[in-house]
């Protein structure tokens, strides 16, 4: 006859019920695309964009729960690295190495685009210089020009100071890669903390140029916007001496078809090959969700709805550029059917 210890039993149950516990208020565990609860890392710079889409989110999903954290573009990736969150929103995609990194931990993130955004440079007001090319721009960018007068010998400024929001940031990683070409700044680029403090800087610096996200100037119903364009002017720019100039606004990002029109002699047919992006404004970037989630789960249905109709929508109305286009189609029937 077997004889069965009770209080191991007990025991055995207890541990049971402690595990399935702990596995339940574990949220990568249980969630699904349109519940549970889950932390994402976003660019500090997408704020007013993805406050929408969170927002909308969980308005429409209400068993879903978003935590963001606005951070600086190396916190993202260090964060996701080390496996603290499974979703970050960024302008640039995973490196060579980090999919390395991922590749040897058998996890295999997916990179979905979800718009394009400008890059935006303001200057003081009282400033009569708000109009470059892009070889100018190069030149400051580097620190080849450190002065008004080589831009405009006419211009009553002298040293020329250029202020990013944050050294960790996105911007600053966007003239380390395009222009600078390396991982010193030049001593005429000045790091701040945060987007207001490029805008406090620049208002109170007539020889001060502040680079930052065009997000913040998307929306002009915005509060922000408004804020910070009471303040400051914006930068237009032109490719070129013989370029229009335009600032860093939607319309001049977005693709326009690209038409072609054949002749013949009795007709002139229009021919449309593609959606070709133009970009009268020259200073753009992509934006990006990296997802390494590895499951059916929140953060997966929460990518799916910002690529969505709905989210690239809101894109849209925010004043940036989304990855695809909604589209609006209208039929049109003839009164007098046959």
């Amino acid at each position: 006859m077997i004889r069965v210890n009770k209080s191991l039993i007990y025991v055995y149950f207890f541990c049971l019920l402690l595990i399935v516990s702990c596995n339940y208020g574990n949220p990568r565990n249980f969630d699904t695309p349109t519940q549970g609860t889950e932390k994402i890392g976003i660019d500090e710079n997408y704020f007013l964009i993805f406050e929408s889409q969170i927002y909308t989110f969980m308005a429409q999903y209400q068993d879903a729960v978003l935590y963001p954290s606005y951070q600086t573009e190396n916190d993202l990736f260090k964060n996701l690295l080390d496996d603290s969150c499974d979703l970050i929103v960024a302008s640039r995609d995973l490196s060579a190495e980090e999919k390395h990194f991922f590749s040897l931990q058998n996890r295999f993130p997916k990179t979905v685009q979800i718009g394009e955004e400008a890059i935006a440079l303001v200057v003081n007001r009282q400033n009569a210089d708000s109009v470059f090319t892009m070889s100018e721009l190069e030149q400051i960018f580097s620190g080849r020009i450190s002065n008004w007068k080589s831009i405009k010998p006419q211009s009553n400024l002298n040293s020329l100071a250029l202020v990013i929001d944050n050294k960790d940031g996105s911007n600053a990683r966007f003239l380390r890669d395009n222009y600078i070409k390396s991982a010193n700044f030049p001593n005429t680029i000045t790091s701040a903390t945060s987007n207001t403090e490029v805008i406090d800087y620049v208002e109170k610096n007539p020889g001060a140029i502040g680079i930052m996200s065009g997000t913040w100037f998307a929306d002009e119903q915005d509060s922000v916007c408004q804020n910070y364009l009471s303040r400051v002017q914006l930068v237009a720019i032109k490719k070129d001496e013989s370029s229009e100039a335009y600032r860093p606004y939607q319309g001049y990002i977005f693709p326009h078809p690209t038409v072609q029109v054949i002749k013949s002699e009795n007709f002139l047919l229009s021919h449309y090959p593609g959606v070709g992006a133009t970009h009268e404004y020259p200073l753009t970037r992509k934006i990006y969700m990296i997802n390494a989630e590895g499951s059916n789960g929140l953060v997966t249905g929460f990518v799916a709805f910002v690529s969505g109709e709905k989210g690239q929508l809101i894109i849209l109305k925010s004043g940036i550029v989304p990855a695809i286009v909604p589209t609006r189609s209208v039929k049109i029937e003839s009164e007098n059917k046959l």
